[in-house]
């Protein structure tokens, strides 16, 4: 469930009331940082998440706004900010986000497609 993390916190930053994600203090571990990057990647794009001792939680918001990001050459973080950029308002650009070309050279297509 690794890579499963930040989209479904993209998910549940515009799904309606609170997420609550517990049990992640070893994918802190294992995957240190991921986690903090998308809590503030997201909430550069109006994202209201709080991090935990061992998760986070997510606050729905009806909309993100278009801005800066950081994909951090972390192919499930620059995926899923691509998806975020989709649901905002306005443009969103991600930075450092290479990783895609070696990870999946087609996603940008497929995505167009989709």
């Amino acid at each position: 469930m690794i890579d499963e993390i930040p989209i479904i916190t993209v998910a549940a930053s515009i799904a309606k009331g609170t997420t609550t994600i517990t049990g992640l203090k070893g994918f802190k571990t294992k995957e240190s940082g991921k986690l903090s990057r998308m809590i503030t990647e997201l909430s550069k794009l109006g994202a209201s998440l709080q991090e935990t001792e061992d998760g986070v939680v997510i606050e729905g918001k009806e909309y993100l706004k278009g801005t800066f990001v950081e994909g951090h050459n972390d192919a499930a973080i620059t995926m899923s900010l691509c998806i975020a950029g989709l649901i905002a308002e306005n443009e969103t650009n991600i930075r450092k986000a290479q990783i895609l070309d070696i990870a999946y050279p087609e996603f940008i297509t497929v995505l167009n497609r989709l």
